[in-house]
């Protein structure tokens, strides 16, 4: 499983470029996230270079934390921002950073175990029609790499509904219409009635 890396198809390119920065004096440069000249504020700094912090594995370690009391204090922090201010562009790159931690089992294991405050109101976000692309995008790989602990999770994942919640997105992202869709999923929350 790997981080999100800078790239050119992940970045909101109204207020952030790519840069490439030696980081170490052993190692290569590497792509980072800057935002643009007077286009951001201090919130905005402060979210991308925690995206760039979480790119490496130490990084996602130090953004999940170790102490017992305050483990993952970091996220659930950044995850009810980026709920709360859900059109905010302030808090885009925090679906970067959610997707890096999910890419480290530790990440995606204490994600799951706190799955009624940062995967349940991710995965409703996701419903929301009006998210950005960035932001769909990224909760995607979060979502994508969380699944990878199905068997060990399964009663907890079929709590969330998520099988639903996935078909719910699915039906709304491709548009599929009423009429082709089986009589089976006439139960989708107005999305798919008959």
């Amino acid at each position: 499983m790997t981080s999100v890396k800078p790239s050119s198809t992940s970045i909101r390119t109204e207020n952030a470029k790519i840069v490439k920065v030696q980081l170490t004096e052993e190692g290569g440069p590497k792509d980072v996230y800057e935002l643009k000249q007077g286009q951001g504020n201090s919130i905005q700094f402060a979210v991308m270079l925690l995206s760039n912090v979480a790119m490496t594995e130490t990084g996602q370690n130090h953004m999940l934390g170790s102490d017992k009391k305050t483990k993952g204090s970091i996220i659930e922090n950044l995850c009810g921002m980026f709920t709360y201010f859900r059109n905010s562009e302030m808090f885009d790159f925090v679906a970067n950073i959610l997707a890096n931690v999910s890419s480290l089992k530790a990440g995606r294991q204490w994600m799951i175990e706190n799955s009624k405050n940062v995967l349940s109101p991710l995965f409703l976000l996701l419903q929301d029609p009006e998210l950005s692309k960035h932001r769909r995008k990224h909760l995607i790989e979060t979502l994508r790499n969380v699944l990878f602990e199905w068997e060990k999770y399964e009663k907890d994942f079929l709590q969330m509904d998520v099988v639903e919640l996935l078909c719910r997105y699915l039906i709304r992202e491709h548009g599929l219409t009423e009429n082709s869709l089986p009589e089976s999923f006439e139960r989708m929350y107005g999305i798919a009635t008959k």
